[in-house]
């Protein structure tokens, strides 16, 4: 970086970036130009020329060894500071033998300022800057326009925007929103990603460079993309929203302990399910509710439960409804008493019924068939008669 020397070419150098807030450094003549255009030849030396025309300004810089040749030979460089007040351009064009070391021509904005120093025979060295840009400025805060300065604990307050940031490293980039909650960038893990911390919970979300990523709470009005892994919690949402490929019958696994197919499951939906004539065989599968918890049962436990069961009224007079049931012989109205129990069968045709009991006993003799019928819904009955 190019250091600029004193008004006398003695002392102290100062380097990019220090100008000071007045403009007035060189301790030299002041001096305002309305003009458009100038030759800045050795005796403005230590000259601040500030250029005020709201027109386009062009300066030429006379020749190094034109300006050196008149110069007091006491002064090792020629050094000028020309400034732009006005609201045009200043642009500063050197000698065809010369260079300068940062291109072809200097173009000064609005506010912006250049210290112009020879160096050796052929080379102006240039440093540019604004005017004022430390002028009012609060350590740690950021001002419109300003030079920005960190405070006693390095700390700078809120920037309105920052279009873009490039942080190159290995290490990992953690942004914080306060004391606790922060978004780390991570450089030095391999994924290239993002994780994002909770102050009271740690690590809550975790994306790779690839998109993908692991998190704690997903809570969004519309969730487009495959959600793959387990969910613990709950998966809430408009009927239908939760959807995956048809093609591949897609399961419920990220809801815990769930293998069922969308089609399976959808089959307990009574109402959006059209119903289909099944050939049941004895080990086909029911799903019924044992005590409270759902189970499968097999089609032959029916049939076990029907030949079992003492379903039967106890008295046989209120038996009125088609079906095969059990009674006992102690029940009311039973045929035969000295028998164990009965299987009674009944059919009901509107007001007429029939009821036939087969008795059970140990005795054989008591082993008998007996039929009887009500032609008025079971208020009155036949006498039972053997067959």
């Amino acid at each position: 970086m190019a250091n600029i020397t004193s008004r006398t070419g003695k002392g102290s150098a100062i380097t990019q970036g220090e100008y000071d807030n007045n403009v007035n450094y060189l301790n030299g003549t002041h001096e305002a130009d309305a003009t458009t255009s100038r030759t800045v030849d050795q005796t403005d030396h230590g000259k601040t020329i500030e250029f005020t025309s709201a027109s386009a300004v062009t300066v030429t810089l006379d020749s190094i060894a034109t300006i050196q040749a008149a110069m007091d030979s006491s002064v090792n460089d020629f050094i000028v500071c020309l400034i732009n007040t006005g609201s045009n351009v200043v642009t500063i064009n050197k000698d065809a033998g010369d260079t300068f070391n940062v291109g072809t021509s200097v173009v000064l904005n609005t506010d912006e300022v250049a210290i112009l120093q020879t160096s050796g025979t052929t080379q102006w060295n240039v440093i540019t800057t604004r005017r004022n840009l430390f002028d009012g400025v609060t350590a740690g805060t950021v001002t419109a326009s300003k030079a920005v300065v960190v405070d006693a604990s390095k700390d700078i307050g809120e920037f309105s925007t920052i279009t873009s940031v490039r942080v190159k490293g290995t290490s990992t980039l953690e942004m914080y929103a306060d004391g606790a909650n922060f978004v780390a960038l991570n450089y030095s893990d391999g994924t290239g990603g993002v994780n994002f911390y909770d102050g009271a919970t740690g690590l809550v979300a975790s994306v790779d460079n690839a998109g993908e990523g692991t998190f704690t709470k997903i809570t969004s009005t519309v969730f487009v993309g495959d959600l793959t892994g387990d969910v613990t919690g709950n998966v809430t949402g408009s009927s239908g929203s939760c959807t995956g490929n048809s093609a591949t019958a897609t399961t419920a696994g990220s809801l815990s302990g769930v293998t069922s197919t969308a089609a399976e499951l959808n089959i307990m939906d009574g109402s959006a399910t059209t119903q289909a004539t099944v050939a049941l065989a004895l080990d086909d599968g029911v799903v019924i509710s044992d005590a409270d918890t759902m189970k499968q049962c097999l089609v032959s436990d029916f049939a076990e439960v029907v030949h079992k069961s003492t379903g039967g009224q106890s008295d046989l007079n209120d038996d009125v409804i088609s079906g095969i049931k059990q009674n006992l012989a102690g029940h009311t109205n039973f045929p035969l008493p000295t028998a164990d129990f009965g299987i009674l069968t009944v059919h009901s045709f509107g007001a007429i019924i029939t009821q036939s009991c087969q008795t059970v006993s140990t005795t054989a003799a008591d082993n008998r068939v007996y039929v009887r019928s009500s032609q008025n819904t079971g208020s009155t009955w036949t006498a039972w008669q053997q067959l």
